[in-house]
C-alpha cells in the first residue's frame, strides 16, 4: 500500500500541511490552519502546526493528526493501516465525523448514524432484512444479529428503520429514551441470543413463531 495514503483513506501526498512543509510555505500554512478549523470547529490549530510528512510515515505530524484525529487514533489502536482494513464497520461513524462538518444546530451524532447506516445498510436490503416496510416493535434480539452481520450499530438501525417510516416515532422514543439513551457503547448486551435461527429466513420465522416476543 502507498505509505503516503492517510489511515481515512486520504492522500498525504496531495494535502495542503504536507506541500507547505515540504516547500516551507508559510502563506499556505496560514491558509491551511483557517481551513481546518472552520472545517473541525476549533480554533486550536494553529499556523505552526502546520508541519507534516504524512500520518503513517515517520516524521512530523500536524497537531490535528496527533491530538485531534479520531480515524488515525482508532486505526492505531486497532493495529490497521487504514480503516478499509477494519471488519468493525461502525466506525463509519467515526469518518463521517471526519467527512463532514456538519452545521451547529445539526444533531451530530444522529446524522453520522445516519450516514453509518445508509453507506452499510442501503433501504432496500435493510427492508429486506427487517421483513417489511412496517413493523409495530423490534426486537433486542433480532437488532444485535443486524449488528453483528453488518457491522453497524444498534442505534444506527434504529434510526433508519424511524427514517424509512418502518416504526413508528412513540416506538423510536421507547427505544432511545429506554434503551439506547441508558448504554449508548452497547455494551453488556452480548450475543445474538438464538444460534439456531440465526440469518435472515430463520430470523423472520422465530418472530412469526413468537421465539423472539
Amino acid at each position: 500500500m502507498k505509505q503516503l495514503i492517510g489511515h481515512c483513506g486520504l492522500d498525504c501526498e496531495q494535502c495542503d500541511a504536507r506541500i507547505a512543509t515540504i516547500n516551507n510555505d508559510d502563506e499556505l500554512r496560514e491558509r491551511t490552519a483557517e481551513h481546518w478549523c472552520k472545517m473541525n470547529n476549533t480554533n486550536e490549530i494553529k499556523p505552526e502546526h502546520i508541519n507534516c510528512m504524512g500520518c503513517r510515515v515517520e516524521g512530523i505530524k500536524t497537531y490535528f493528526c496527533t491530538c485531534m484525529c479520531e480515524v488515525r487514533k482508532c486505526c492505531i489502536e486497532k493495529g490497521y493501516e487504514t480503516c478499509g482494513e477494519c471488519s468493525d464497520r461502525t466506525s463509519c461513524e467515526k469518518l463521517a465525523h471526519f467527512l463532514f462538518n456538519f452545521p451547529e444546530d445539526v444533531d451530530e451524532e444522529k446524522m453520522c448514524n445516519k450516514f453509518a447506516s445508509i453507506f452499510l445498510f442501503p433501504e432496500k436490503t435493510f427492508k429486506q432484512e427487517i421483513y417489511g416496510s412496517h413493523r409495530k416493535e423490534l426486537y433486542i434480539e433480532e437488532l444485535i444479529d443486524l449488528r453483528q452481520a453488518y457491522g453497524i450499530s444498534v442505534a444506527a438501525i434504529v434510526h433508519e428503520a424511524y427514517d424509512l417510516g418502518i416504526i413508528d416515532r412513540d416506538h423510536y422514543i421507547y427505544w432511545f429514551e429506554s434503551i439506547i439513551k441508558d448504554n449508548p457503547r452497547e455494551e453488556g448486551w452480548g450475543e445474538y441470543l438464538f444460534p439456531e435461527t440465526l440469518g435472515k429466513e430463520n430470523r423472520i420465522n422465530a418472530i412469526i413463531s413468537g421465539q423472539l416476543l
